[in-house]
């Protein structure tokens, strides 16, 4: 059994450390001693796992000669140099060299599936930085004055508040007054300042300037337009108690007095008036 194994382990072949590692892609080096000829490089096929060139060959002073090998591997493994070699001028190599073992190491991990990352293009290199610089000049362009557009409405002059300013007319003065008639609750000072009111306003128009206040009132109760409002108060102050009055009726009477101003205090003073309430 002991001579069996024996045997066994001298009929396998002892594997030789290589003479040099590398990656693929990569070139490697390896220098080797050796008795015959000058060495040539067989031809390459196509689709060779690994090319071989001689880098340089001399002979020894011993005689032996010396050649420095360059390989570059496809693909990942275990190789010999040996095969890519012959004697010149073309001679198979005999047992004067022995084996060249190299070894090449994959620099992807053991499970990759050979898939291969996208790379970008070129062009994509180029207009995508392009892209990227136009862009971030763009910006620097139209930030400020989008800012200093921000700015300026912020900062904008706000508009002074429109105060309408309401001018009392006329109307405005007499309406408390009509009103007062129209309930039939107008006093006898109240109306007489009715009839100073409206004296004051009809007394240059009319031409009553200079006639006492009785006989102003009697012309005026005679135009048309003047003695409108003071013969409605007095129908209003003579009408039956629960009598109902249209208030259309009251804007009418006080429209010709809308867009007179009011008068002063000074001129209706001045315009004096001893009516009473059963004047007319």
């Amino acid at each position: 059994m002991i001579a069996l194994l024996l045997l066994a382990c001298a009929a396998a072949p002892i594997a030789q450390e290589p003479l040099a590692e590398q990656t693929v892609g990569l070139e490697g080096r390896v220098e080797i001693r050796f008795q015959g000829d000058e060495l040539l490089v067989r031809p390459n096929e196509s689709g060779a796992r690994i090319l071989v060139r001689i880098a340089d060959q001399g002979v020894l002073v011993d005689g032996g000669r010396y050649a420095t090998l360059l390989f570059l591997a496809r693909a990942a493994g275990d190789y010999d140099l040996r095969e890519q070699l012959l004697f010149a001028p073309g001679r198979p190599l005999g047992p004067e060299i022995e084996a060249i073992p190299v070894r090449v190491l994959s620099v992807l991990p053991a499970d990759h599936q050979g898939d291969l990352d996208p790379l970008d293009t070129l062009e994509q290199r180029i207009f995508g930085g392009f892209r990227n610089i136009l862009v971030v000049v763009l910006l620097l362009w139209l930030v400020p004055p989008a800012l200093w557009l921000v700015w300026r409405w912020r900062h904008r002059p706000r508009p002074e508040p429109v105060v309408v300013e309401v001018v009392p007319t006329l109307a405005d003065q007499l309406r408390p007054l009509v009103e007062a008639a129209l309930a039939g609750q107008l006093e006898v000072e109240a109306q007489a300042r009715l009839e100073r009111l409206l004296l004051a306003h009809w007394r240059e128009q009319l031409g009553l300037d200079g006639l006492p206040a009785a006989q102003a009132l009697q012309r005026m109760r005679r135009h048309a337009e003047a003695g409108r409002l003071l013969t409605a108060v007095e129908r209003w102050l003579h009408a039956p108690s629960g009598t109902t009055h249209d208030d259309a009726e009251v804007s009418a009477v006080l429209q010709p007095y809308a867009s007179t101003p009011a008068l002063p205090a000074e001129q209706i003073a001045a315009s004096g008036t001893t009516s009473s309430p059963g004047a007319g």
